[in-house]
């Protein structure tokens, strides 16, 4: 089992995203190519948005939110400024996502 770093978002927000045969993840296996659903650990943000609040319909009210598309939470870190570290399972989604943001961080970090 794979357990990866959390998610820091550029507002501080933080929370886990995991996928292996131990969480809710679609496929539920470890080192898979690419991940569709993952399991999240999340407290809510500073400033909710509508991303945070499609989550919220996968979780069981104890803080564990079950095989949550990808692309929701890539909208969930998008609505907190984007990703400043940690680690995400693999999908093509992620990557793309990644690049973006790590391209956003360089161009502040050189203004």
């Amino acid at each position: 089992m794979i357990v990866r770093h959390p998610v820091v978002c550029a507002n501080g927000y933080v929370m886990s995203v995991q996928a292996s045969h131990m969480h809710y993840s679609t496929p539920r296996k470890n080192d898979a190519e690419k991940y569709s659903e993952v399991e999240c650990s999340l407290s809510e943000p500073p400033f909710p948005g509508p991303a945070w609040y499609a989550v919220k319909g996968y979780g069981d009210g104890d803080n564990i939110y079950a095989y949550v598309p990808i692309q929701l939470v890539l909208d969930l870190i998008q609505e907190n400024g984007g990703m400043r570290s940690g680690d995400m399972p693999p999908s093509p989604a992620c990557y793309k996502a990644r690049t973006r943001w790590a391209k956003l961080r360089d161009e502040e970090e050189d203004a």
